[in-house]
């Protein structure tokens, strides 16, 4: 998945908002535009893999982040599932109420760039 979002679907900075794929396939243009790309592929392949491996590090610490964040929620919510077996409804909802995002996690959502590009709003003239 890590590798289709920063190779196929343009989800890297870094890359940009290009398919790697479609263009070492040959790309869109039937005038051999992209012969650059196939001509340089083993810089791509090596770059890919070092972005898909900084974004996977990057999940992985963000995981421990949100985990050490709410260490007495997972504590005590694995005592109460030990003793009951199971916690659901308001009671569980309860238990989520106490979770914190740390702010490593909105970082990480919202990516390098630091904000979600805003959404742009088009007036027709009539």
């Amino acid at each position: 998945m890590a590798y289709k979002a920063v190779a196929e679907y343009g989800l890297n900075e870094t890359i940009g908002p290009i398919s790697l794929t479609t263009l070492s396939g040959g790309g869109l243009d039937e005038s051999g535009g992209s012969t650059l790309w196939r001509r340089d592929n083993g810089h791509l392949v090596d770059l890919v893999q070092m972005e898909v491996k900084a974004l996977l590090q990057s999940a992985l610490d963000v995981a421990v982040s949100v985990v050490c964040a709410n260490q007495t929620v997972l504590e005590g919510l694995g005592a109460h599932l030990a003793e009951k077996e199971k916690v659901e409804g308001e009671e569980l909802q309860e238990w989520l109420n106490l979770v914190v995002a740390p702010s490593e996690l909105t970082f990480f959502i919202r990516g390098k760039q630091g904000s979600i590009l805003p959404l742009q709003t088009v007036q027709v003239n009539k």
